[in-house]
């Protein structure tokens, strides 16, 4: 019976003992389980955060896209409005030549026509004038009138000369007369 206490006690503290290493395993497994669980907690936020950040970037990537799609629509028509208006460009600087060779020929034309009637009008003026020369030659004869308008450039040259002589003299006078009545005058005022 004692033996039986003995190994009762003994398989007791044994089992006890069992337990208590057992709890503690536990509380151990429990705790390092959790930080676990947190760090696992932290990573998966960490990945959702990036999964929301590729999400937004995906999105933006789409966006650009459809953007990029319509700059490469816009510029497929800017390049097919260049086309049509380089082919219309190089049509009107054909039409503009033709325009401009027309209007050269057009203008040389005139020019001639115009050169040919000043000719014609220069012909008919230069023998008007000389038949109105000879007609008057034949109607008045200059000479004495020349003769006539020389004499009396002379007589107005004589007429002028006699003039400039008069009005000296009465410009003497005047002096003369003005001496004579400032000296009538200061013998008035002496005898006064």
């Amino acid at each position: 019976m004692k033996q039986a206490k003995n190994l009762i006690l003994t398989l007791s503290g044994v089992t006890g003992i069992v337990m208590i290493v057992s709890i503690t395993f536990f509380i151990v497994m429990s705790m390092s389980i959790a930080q676990k669980v947190d760090e696992l907690d932290r990573v998966l936020m960490a990945v959702a955060k990036r999964g929301i950040q590729l999400a937004d970037g995906i999105e933006t990537i789409a966006e650009m896209e459809v953007k990029i799609q319509q700059v490469i629509e816009q510029n497929d028509q800017v390049n097919s409005n260049l086309g049509k208006l380089q082919s219309s460009l190089a049509q009107s600087s054909q039409d503009l030549k033709r325009e401009e060779v027309n209007t050269k020929e057009a203008i040389s034309e005139q020019n001639a026509n115009i050169l040919k009637a000043q000719a014609s009008i220069l012909k008919s003026l230069t023998g008007g004038v000389d038949e109105i020369e000879k007609l008057i030659e034949k109607s008045v004869k200059l000479k004495p009138l020349e003769n006539a308008q020389s004499s009396l450039d002379m007589q107005v040259k004589d007429v002028n000369k006699i003039l400039v002589t008069v009005e000296k003299k009465i410009q003497d006078l005047y002096v003369i007369k003005q001496a004579e009545m400032e000296s009538v005058f200061k013998d008035l005022s002496r005898s006064e």
